[in-house]
């Protein structure tokens, strides 16, 4: 009870205090400002000495724990653990729940029955069908593109030629159009139709005339032998060098002659390349073309024209 009594008594003198402190203030305000401070302060009361409480004697149901606020931060990252832990709990309840799927049991085949398995396997299978052998092949050989003129000419010569009927007393007589076949009733001869060619000082004839000895090249100009590429080339590839020079206008072929009968039958053309004296200064050698074609039936009368003066 004295305690209760005490406590009431601070209690009404602390509110008497208030009242005499706040009563002078409200006045100031009505008051005009220099009033206020021309107006002295009460006295204040003097305060009886009170025996402090002993504060472990009071019940701890009376202090009044202070309650600091939360900031506004701290309160949403709370909120966002919580939500995060119900759906992880809600995550481990469903995973939980669902049933693990049983995997059929396999069933192993016994090793017997694989082997036998593999033996019909074999057995049924087709067989490969074993691939052709592929034929070997044979290389033929290249065969050169000749020009139409040349295949025409090739098979000139491969007709058989047409004799040509005459008499001795009927000579000379052209053969075709390159030949010409004479007779002195002691030998016959076969020479090509003559061509005129420059010598470098005016035009000379030139005739290529066959003989039972030799082939014989005749001019009427002074050969010189001194030139080089000279000779007689025909259009087939075959090439004859100049041989024997006589009478100094006319050259011989004896050791070629037989080589030339043989390669004119394959021929249209022999070129003439040779050259003449005096020419000054020394250049290169004259050339002219001889048509030579239709050698072998103009050979054949030669022949023929021979055994009918050897027949006499």
């Amino acid at each position: 009870m004295n305690m209760q009594l005490l406590r009431s008594f601070q209690r009404m003198a602390a509110a008497s205090l208030v009242l005499l402190i706040g009563l002078p203030h409200l006045a100031g305000c009505a008051s005009s400002p220099k009033a206020a401070q021309t107006q002295t302060p009460p006295p204040q009361a003097t305060k009886t000495a009170e025996p402090t409480p002993n504060p472990t004697s009071e019940p701890s149901s009376q202090i009044k724990a202070e309650h600091k606020p939360i900031p506004f931060e701290q309160v949403l990252k709370e909120e966002e653990q919580r939500k995060a832990t119900k759906q992880k709990q809600t995550q481990a309840k469903t995973t939980k729940a669902k049933p693990k799927a049983t995997q059929p049991a396999v069933k192993k085949p016994k090793p017997e029955a694989k082997a036998e398995q593999e033996i019909a396997s074999k057995k049924t299978a087709p067989k490969p069908e074993s691939a052709p052998k592929p034929e070997p092949i044979i290389a033929k050989p290249k065969v050169e593109a000749t020009t139409e003129v040349q295949q025409a000419e090739t098979i000139k010569s491969a007709l058989p030629t047409e004799t040509v009927k005459f008499t001795l007393d009927q000579l000379p007589i052209t053969i075709g159009e390159n030949w010409v076949l004479k007779t002195d009733l002691s030998t016959c001869s076969l020479q090509t139709q003559t061509q005129s060619l420059d010598d470098g000082a005016g035009l000379t004839p030139v005739t290529l005339i066959l003989s039972k000895s030799s082939w014989l090249l005749k001019t009427k100009s002074d050969i010189d032998l001194s030139y080089s590429n000279t000779g007689i080339k025909l259009d087939n590839g075959a090439h004859f060098d100049l041989e024997k020079l006589t009478k100094e206008t006319n050259i011989e072929f004896t050791s070629q002659r037989q080589a030339m009968v043989d390669a004119l039958g394959q021929a249209n053309i022999a070129t003439l390349s040779v050259g003449f004296w005096p020419t000054w200064p020394v250049t290169a050698p004259k050339t002219l073309d001889i048509p030579v074609a239709q050698f072998n039936q103009a050979y054949q009368a030669w022949q023929n024209c021979n055994q009918m003066l050897s027949a006499r």
